[in-house]
């Protein structure tokens, strides 16, 4: 029998789950971050630079 896996957070943790793209992006508030998931997600512009 496989063992089973769960998903944890720790308690500091203010949401936790599976989202879709969409729903995770307008989660993200700090700009920055939401551009260099944004890139993460084309293979085009892989490799990119995000200068901070």
């Amino acid at each position: 029998m496989a063992p089973k896996h769960f998903v944890s957070a720790a308690a500091k943790s203010l949401e936790v789950g599976f989202f879709s793209i969409e729903a995770a992006l307008e989660m993200v508030t700090w700009r920055n971050f939401k551009q260099r998931i944004e890139l993460c997600l084309q293979e085009e512009q892989h490799p990119f630079y995000v200068e901070f």
